[in-house]
């Protein structure tokens, strides 16, 4: 254990070192906590200016549920661009000038609800709350939206327009009280000025590519930064 020590400042070593020697003696590290312990020490040399940066211990690491969030926005932004990828990459037919969308669409109707449930979960985290009864019933009728847009017509465009309401109202509501960096919302801005102007019948199918590249974006930020700790009141 002294090697993953020797990775973090001398300065923190003095003293934080002891304390962490000890936790580790009392709780042999998992995989995940070495992994944890790592990121803490890369952490620390980055930002040697904040005192109060520290490890990622055995008994201050992000358990599993922290990462879901996170996880499950890689999985909906992959999601996303494998159907957006189905649609763009499929041959444009002679007849009509206009491609089959196929299973493409519902790909993407199942993305979406994981990409804004997750962007919820994640904001939730964040603030340290349990879920309100408002991030409950955004989560309920993203699923729901994306159920009845399975149905067929004229269930798919009530389900597709609700989808796509509720998907716009947890970005303006929950990206930036999710942790996304600056850019990451104006990048999002930037998507949906992009998917306004996207058609799944050609070529600006490419267009709604930003989408899921963001979701993924903000899903390994969401999963690589620790959890804020609560403040703590030295008093």
């Amino acid at each position: 254990m002294s090697a993953i020590l020797r990775l973090y400042p001398r300065a923190w070593r003095e003293r934080y070192g002891d304390e962490l020697l000890a936790l580790l003696e009392d709780r042999p590290p998992s995989p995940l906590d070495l992994i944890d312990l790592t990121r803490g020490a890369f952490d620390a040399r980055l930002h040697p200016q904040l005192p109060e940066t520290q490890p990622v211990t055995p008994e201050r690491k992000n358990p599993m549920s922290d990462r879901l969030p996170g996880l499950a926005a890689i999985g909906g932004g992959l999601l996303f661009l494998v159907g957006v990828a189905m649609i763009g990459l499929a041959p444009l037919p002679s007849f009509d000038g206009y491609r089959e969308t196929g299973l493409a669409m519902p790909v993407i109707f199942l993305s979406l609800p994981l990409i804004d449930v997750a962007l919820i979960a994640a904001a939730v985290r964040r603030r340290g709350g349990a879920w309100g009864r408002g991030d409950t019933w955004l989560a309920i009728i993203a699923v729901g939206s994306t159920a009845v847009s399975m149905t067929g017509w004229p269930g798919l465009m009530i389900g597709f327009l609700t989808l796509i309401a509720v998907t716009a109202t947890v970005v303006v509501r929950y990206l930036r009280d999710a942790g996304a960096p600056p850019w990451v919302v104006a990048g999002a801005v930037v998507a949906t000025v992009l998917a306004i102007a996207a058609n799944t019948e050609d070529d600006r199918a490419w267009l709604l590519a930003p989408i899921g590249l963001l979701a993924v974006v903000f899903g390994l930020i969401s999963t690589l930064r620790p959890r804020p700790s609560p403040s703590v009141d030295p008093a």
